[in-house]
């Protein structure tokens, strides 16, 4: 990872956590752990989730102290909704974490219309992943806050299936990004 820029060394870890909490799933679809084991570890892989992509955005508005301290406090109440959710089964701290990215993206490309127009966003990776973060999450956050009321309203269970298919296609589009943005890396190297 020498040739690769400094804001990108550690990214592998970012698909590394998920496929770890992914096989969790499986395995607790399977039967082979408790659904509660797999619901409390994806929860907590949140924190993961958004001190990432946070520290990420944090480096690319150039470390801007409102981002920092902001980051900071949301983290806390993260923390907060996270217990909430677990004791309650509920996943609004999803939700929470994923607004709170997606206005850190809006953030970023503020700044990125503030400035001259010297960048050639189709090449740059940071670019990519932010768009990616700034779609991934969006597209999530209408989902994750629906599923509750929808399960109380006795949607069928495929229909819920299918509801959670769509809400996982923010992230596949998030994680897509993060591939393109890498393979704009070696094309630009």
């Amino acid at each position: 990872m020498h040739n690769c820029p400094t804001n990108f060394a550690y990214f592998y870890l970012y698909p590394l956590v998920g496929t770890i909490i992914n096989v969790v799933i499986c395995c607790a679809i399977l039967q082979f752990l408790p659904k509660k084991v797999a619901f409390i570890a994806n929860i907590v892989s949140l924190l993961f989730h958004y001190s990432f992509l946070c520290n990420f955005i944090y480096i690319e508005t150039r470390k801007k102290i409102v981002v920092k301290y902001l980051s900071v406090l949301i983290l806390v109440l993260l923390i907060l909704f996270i217990i909430f959710d677990i004791k309650r089964s509920s996943v609004y701290s999803f939700a929470f974490a994923n607004s709170c990215l997606f206005i850190f993206c809006v953030f970023y490309f503020y700044l990125l219309l503030k400035e001259k127009p010297a960048l050639d966003l189709r090449n740059n990776p940071v670019f990519i992943i932010l768009c990616g973060i700034f779609i991934g999450v969006g597209i999530s956050i209408p989902f994750t806050l629906a599923y509750k009321y929808l399960v109380e309203l006795n949607v069928p269970r495929d229909t819920l299936f299918l509801y959670n298919l769509l809400s996982g296609l923010g992230y596949l589009i998030m994680n897509l990004s993060f591939l393109k943005a890498l393979l704009c890396i070696n094309k630009n190297k």
